[in-house]
């Protein structure tokens, strides 16, 4: 028995100095390649799995990392090489503001103030006397014109950009999902079947899409979540819709005209389209940090969206 454990121990000590010894002749190698000197630049800037992958060599033979990294070290001694010098530092080019003409005005401007007149006649004294009041105000200066048209552009590029995202996903699902061809509807029994099937999934998709675009790229949206019941009794949260509110009505839903709301009113009609497919009990809406919101009962519904 202990003859046995014995050489259990020397076979498993010879291996795993076996595999030392493996893994030092194979990097040996690799330096001496024309990605060896790339191999010991990247060394302290990668892990070993990354560097395995980028340069094709198998590093983790042996399950302890240190022990590669000792291997690795006395390789690059015996190969005699070291790491080359970076790059020299060059200091970031800051993009410079954009050069305006001379004559645009730029800054505070200066107050300015219109008279508007109101007279008045007063039949005894025969005297003319002036009622009016003084409206006082700041023009916004070019600059600041040039500026507001710049965040328009952005606000406008950002709106193009989620429309034409969506686009492009639903061209994708329409290759994928294509319309029944007029072939395939005359040789099937029921083609309108057929059609209003193809067109609900369709709808049921681009709906998906709309809210996964608006939850990624809408940051100032917020959920319309239904509460619903499943066959079993028991419930389940499920998003209906992402809410555009980039007035912040959110704050102003628990308000005394919470009806009104035209955040409320876009919520009750989607959970009212969505409880004709489900079994919906409630529907809430809810800003995105969960701190503020209101629940709709289906009464409430029925009455908002009516």
């Amino acid at each position: 028995m202990n003859t046995y454990n014995i050489d259990k121990q020397f076979k498993k000590f010879w291996k795993i100095s076996h595999a030392k010894s493996a893994l030092l002749w194979k990097i040996m190698c690799f330096l001496e390649t024309k990605r060896g000197q790339s191999f010991v630049n990247n060394l302290h800037k990668f892990s070993l799995k990354e560097l395995g992958m980028m340069y094709g060599i198998n590093l983790m033979t042996i399950n302890n990392s240190r022990n590669v990294y000792t291997i690795i070290d006395k390789a690059i001694d015996l190969c005699n090489m070291k790491p080359t010098p970076g790059a020299p530092y060059k200091p970031w080019d800051v993009p410079e503001k954009p050069d305006y003409p001379m004559y645009l005005t730029s800054g505070r401007q200066p107050i300015k103030t219109i008279h508007t007149a109101v007279y008045r006649r007063f039949p005894h004294t025969k005297k003319v006397e002036d009622y009016g009041w003084d409206i006082k105000y700041r023009d916004i200066s070019d600059i600041g014109l040039l500026e507001n048209k710049r965040i328009y552009w952005r606000y406008e590029y950002y709106r193009d950009y989620t429309k034409l995202l969506e686009k492009h996903k639903m061209e994708r699902w329409e290759r994928k999902h294509p319309r029944p061809t007029d072939t395939m509807l005359k040789q099937d029994l029921f083609p309108e079947m057929l059609t209003a099937a193809w067109k609900n999934r369709e709808s049921d998709a681009r709906n998906y899409i709309r809210n996964l675009v608006k939850e990624k790229y809408d940051k100032s949206s917020v959920p319309c979540i239904a509460r619903v019941k499943n066959y079993d009794g028991t419930y389940k949260n499920e998003i209906v819709s992402w809410i555009s509110d980039p007035y912040n009505n959110i704050s102003r839903i628990n308000n005394d005209d919470y009806a009104d709301n035209s955040l409320v009113r876009t919520g009750a009609k989607d959970l009212l389209t969505y409880s004709m497919n489900k079994n919906v009990v409630c529907g809430y809406i809810q800003n995105r940090t969960q701190t503020l919101g209101r629940t709709l009962t289906m009464d409430m519904i029925h009455q908002i969206a009516a």
